[in-house]
């Protein structure tokens, strides 16, 4: 965890440069730059154990920059950094009864997407593109008791997002959003009941966001 702190802090001055370089470009040609935060919820599973359905939940909250890419904001370009809860849980699906062996997982992020938005109509916004994530946080818990000895998950993730939002009166929105592992995030050396194959995270989020 403290061999990640200077990865972070590295990534967020780049984070800070480019947005600023990339304002003072845009701003000669185009509209002023805008700017908001965002705070939702996470519903997530891992595509890959045994288990199915979107079980764990947790927050999802960041920052981000929205850069027009045509005049009238119809395209834009939007750099965010977030923090994502995602994760496993049994939730007890059907074939196990309560007293028998539960399982959760959680992996937090940090996460630095890039998005290319259109507006298709009066703040009816789809938005989708890459984004490089950080894992800061991993715990697996059988019958609540954390386990140490398990097969630790890779230390980034890259994944691919897609969502949908909508704006009102310009400064209030709610989005939707659905991410995956484009790489495995943990490839398991033995095959068990709830480690079979390559494991990627598989997420919804849902909230709302401000805009400056």
């Amino acid at each position: 965890m403290k061999k990640l702190f200077p990865i972070i802090i590295l990534l967020l001055c780049c984070f800070a440069a480019t947005a600023q370089n990339d304002n003072n470009k845009v701003s000669r040609q185009h509209s002023n730059v805008r700017g908001g935060v965002r705070i939702g919820l996470t519903t997530s599973q891992i595509s890959g154990d045994d288990l199915r359905g979107y079980h764990q939940f947790g927050g999802y909250a960041g920052l981000y920059v929205t850069f027009p890419l045509t005049q009238n904001w119809k395209w834009m370009i939007q750099p965010e950094l977030n923090f994502n809860m995602k994760g496993s849980h049994t939730y007890f699906p059907k074939g196990l009864q309560e007293g028998q062996q539960t399982y959760s997982l959680s992996l937090y992020y940090i996460e630095i997407p890039l998005f290319i938005r259109w507006n298709i109509y009066k703040g009816l916004i789809v938005e989708a593109g890459p984004s490089f994530n950080i894992n800061v946080f991993h715990r697996e818990k059988f019958d609540g008791d954390a386990d140490r000895h398990v097969q630790p998950f890779r230390w980034y993730e890259v994944a691919f997002f897609a969502g949908v939002n909508y704006l009102f009166k310009d400064h209030y929105g709610i989005f939707f959003r659905y991410t995956h592992s484009i790489v495995p995030v943990r490839i398991p050396n033995n095959v068990t009941n709830r480690l079979i194959s390559k494991q990627r995270n598989d997420a919804m989020m849902i909230g709302f966001y401000y805009q400056f």
